[in-house]
């Protein structure tokens, strides 16, 4: 298994799957493992995007400070080449923003399906998705009989609204040819975006996106929920675990 020490996901895989016996070693790495790659992506998109947002604001620190000090002035051609950048740099920030949401949703909805895959199906409920486990929530922990973390309920609300809804409905299936998205940003240096509109009416609703450096921490926190929720509940798992197999065997002597 290809470990990152920055993976949480892949560090918990490394520790727990001798727990499992025979087959079912591999079977618990291999369906959390899917997570963990979605994790690891957007790891290498959080760090891309920083970069990118720096060199942004950069670029249109000089751009507006060339403004205000020859507000009477044409730009020259190394003043042109600075818009030109930032421009495309815009272009480059909204792409891992936009990225890092797409991503975010797949490792929230194979962690969904993990769940289903370690505790087993329940009879109505296909944990396919994250809005999926977050709809039936209650009827898998009370069918499973699972002991949730703190705030798992709480976390698993949050996310969906922050970043499925916000995918699904600004990023894949954003319908308003008016629509248009904008780069905003801070001295901080974080960046974000935010939906405008051309001739915009009262039904038009403005929309800014959230920052990375915010949605990070939380699904760092409901990745950390996860890994308790199975640490806590593998009694419960359909996975044949190594001790059961050592109290079977205690059985058969006795």
């Amino acid at each position: 298994m290809d470990l990152d020490p920055v993976n949480p996901l892949s560090n918990f895989i490394d520790a727990e799957r001798n727990k499992y016996a025979e087959e079912d070693n591999n079977r618990f790495a291999f369906s959390l493992a899917q997570a963990a790659r979605y994790y690891r992506f957007v790891l290498i998109i959080e760090e891309r995007h920083n970069k990118l947002s720096h060199e942004l604001i950069s670029k249109c620190k000089q751009w507006t400070a060339w403004l205000h000090n020859n507000p009477n002035a044409a730009p020259g051609d190394a003043q042109l080449a600075v818009h030109r950048e930032a421009l495309l740099l815009s272009s480059k920030v909204q792409l891992e923003i936009e990225t890092f949401y797409v991503f975010a949703k797949v490792l929230l909805d194979r962690l969904a399906f993990f769940i289903q895959d370690y505790f087993g199906q329940v009879h109505g409920v296909s944990l396919v998705s994250h809005r999926r486990l977050a709809k039936y929530e209650q009827r898998f922990q009370n069918a499973k009989a699972l002991l949730f973390p703190d705030g798992f309920s709480a976390q698993l609300q949050y996310l969906t609204k922050q970043i499925c809804d916000y995918r699904d409905k600004q990023v894949s299936h954003l319908r308003n040819p008016r629509s248009m998205k904008l780069v905003g940003f801070d001295e901080a240096g974080d960046t974000w975006l935010a939906t405008t509109y051309l001739c915009p009416n009262d039904r038009d609703v403005q929309i800014q996106s959230d920052k990375i450096k915010q949605l990070k921490p939380a699904l760092d926190t409901y990745v950390k929920q996860v890994i308790e929720l199975v640490v806590s509940n593998r009694n419960k798992t359909r996975f044949r675990r190594t001790d059961a197999i050592r109290d079977s065997d205690r059985e058969d002597i006795a």
